[in-house]
Parts: C-alpha cells; sequence; structure tokens
C-alpha cells in the first residue's frame, strides 16, 4: 500500500471497487497481496487474458493513491541494422584513430631525423 493512502477512505474505495471490477478479489485482500512482497505485478495477473483488466485494476488503484510505483523496467530492442551501423563507425573510429596516431609519429620521427641530418651537415 502506498504511504500516501488515507485508509479511513477504504470502506468507500471497497464498494466502489467491487462494482468496478466484480470479479476481482476484494480490494482489501488485493492490497494485502501486493503489499506482502515487492514482485512484478503480472505476477498478480492469473493468465494473459487477464492481464487487461489487472492492468486497469492497477491503474484504478494508482488514480486513487492506493498502490504507489516503485520502479519501471523498459526493454530495448535494438535491430540487427543498428547494431551493424554502431559496430561499423566504432571500428572506423579506431582506425581512424590509429591512422592518426601512426601518421603523428612518423611525422615526428621524419623530424627529428632530418634535424639529425641537419646537425650532422652543420658539423
Amino acid at each position: 500500500m502506498s504511504p500516501n493512502c488515507d485508509t479511513r477512505n477504504l470502506p468507500r474505495a471497497s464498494s466502489e471497487w467491487q462494482k468496478t471490477f466484480p470479479l476481482a478479489p476484494p480490494l482489501t485482500n488485493f492490497l494485502a497481496e501486493l503489499s506482502y512482497a515487492p514482485r512484478p505485478y503480472k505476477h498478480f495477473c492469473p493468465s494473459k487474458a487477464h492481464r487487461p483488466t489487472y492492468l486497469a485494476m492497477l491503474a484504478w488503484l494508482m488514480r486513487g493513491a492506493w498502490v504507489t510505483q516503485l520502479c519501471t523496467f523498459a526493454y530495448v530492442i535494438v535491430w540487427p541494422e543498428i547494431i551493424y551501423e554502431v559496430e561499423h563507425k566504432l571500428e572506423s573510429d579506431e582506425l581512424r584513430k590509429a591512422d592518426d596516431t601512426s601518421s603523428l609519429s612518423t611525422s615526428s620521427g621524419a623530424r627529428s631525423s632530418s634535424s639529425g641530418i641537419l646537425n650532422s651537415v652543420d658539423e
């Protein structure tokens, strides 16, 4: 149960619950089940066929401040084409960095060798 709920309204809410969801368990029993231990809400639903009704029940409970949402989970599905594009971009960035570092080391090496040649000519 939510710490924000007003338990003085429980009798009135129970009768409204029974009118809105006649086949659902009594409000007090359902709140007790929800409060027993934190677990995913889908475990309270008897079957997939009941899921829309149980989601409507959850919405009713949240609107009435009888329950509070603790956390939300979302599944992100990434298409294979996007995964390929990201991997390709990462590889090209790594190759570009490798080319940049090798060109910097080659150009600095050329400078030092050319300065060495100049020094030997000056001597």
